[in-house]
């Protein structure tokens, strides 16, 4: 017969004085219950701390770490964080508590496996942020240096850098971030298994399976998205496993257009821009900035704050903060 474990944080729990000393009187006669884990509807078991983070209990959270729970232990399932908790519920103010208090961006989420052990989902914390589009939380994960430059294996086979998936969205300002802080375009290699990314060009990646324009927004978030690919240097002619760049894939989308239900001018504006950005060359000052940051490497966005003494504008300029 099994025994129910009662965690030490419950969703009885209120945050006030009495909720804070009733788990420090609990903690007097039984201290292990600051890491005791208990059945949870979301991630299986949880640690006391990572269920006062699931409710966004602050009070709860700053006092437990005071007592000294751990910020980095996983879930029942072996997968999760509280830091991961705290994103994936979207809680800036837990996330900036949770990293100031030592919890660690460095290291990625535990693999998921199947029963063949087979790698067949991992991530890591910024490309999470990015998936679901949270720019203030992958902003504050580079501020503390989450893995930015890596791939991210989600289910099957894809691996994906983090502009991959922010391309897809698309999300103009989640892409700008990771362009700026992702890999150049001749470093985007896969060290992972020997497995080659998923869809290599970026471009090809907005107008990929799941490509969904149902509103002007979103059309001009797409042009946004396509000027950002180009001023980074990503080509547009680029061809898919079918020998098509994305011209002809739009082109083939706008003949399919019963499934995606868009007014034909908007395909004859989008082919119209990509057009436009297809045939137009960058400016030098573009090419030198592209140059520069290829040739700094990995972690160039932060390399270039230690480029001699160059004007504040150029670095900025270098940067992407000024496009």
């Amino acid at each position: 017969m099994s025994v129910m474990v009662l965690s030490l944080h419950s969703s009885q729990c209120r945050q006030s004085d009495a909720d804070v000393l009733q788990m420090d009187e609990v903690l007097e006669r039984d201290p292990d219950a600051l890491e005791r884990r208990a059945e949870f509807s979301f991630c299986g078991q949880l640690t006391p701390l990572q269920s006062a983070v699931y409710r966004n209990h602050t009070v709860c959270v700053n006092f437990l770490i005071k007592k000294g729970a751990n910020v980095n232990a996983v879930t029942g399932t072996g997968h999760h964080t509280a830091l991961y908790i705290a994103i994936y519920r979207k809680y800036l103010n837990m996330v900036e508590i949770l990293l100031e208090k030592g919890a660690s961006t460095k290291s990625h989420l535990a693999p998921y496996t199947n029963a063949e052990k087979q790698l067949i989902c991992e991530s890591w914390y910024f490309h999470l942020a990015v998936t679901f589009e949270f720019l203030d939380i992958a902003k504050k994960l580079v501020e503390y240096g989450s893995n930015t430059e890596d791939f991210d294996k989600h289910t099957g086979n894809q691996i994906l850098h983090a502009a991959e998936i922010a391309a897809a969205k698309p999300s103009p300002e989640v892409l700008l971030l990771a362009l700026q802080y992702g890999p150049s375009i001749g470093e985007r290699s896969v060290a992972r298994e020997g497995v080659r990314a998923q869809g290599s060009s970026l471009v090809l990646c907005t107008v990929g399976n799941k490509w969904s324009l149902t509103s002007d927004v979103k059309v001009e978030k797409l042009k946004l998205v396509w000027t950002l690919l180009s001023k980074f240097g990503h080509s547009f002619w680029c061809t898919d496993n079918k020998g098509r760049n994305v011209q002809k894939v739009l082109e083939r989308k706008r003949t399919k257009n019963s499934n995606i239900n868009l007014p034909d001018s908007i395909f004859v504006d989008l082919l119209d821009f990509l057009e436009a950005l297809m045939f137009n060359p960058l400016s030098l000052q573009d090419l030198c900035r592209i140059a520069v940051r290829s040739r700094l490497g990995q972690g160039a966005h932060q390399k270039i704050n230690s480029i001699g003494s160059i004007p504040q504008t150029v670095q900025s300029f270098l940067k992407y903060e000024l496009l």
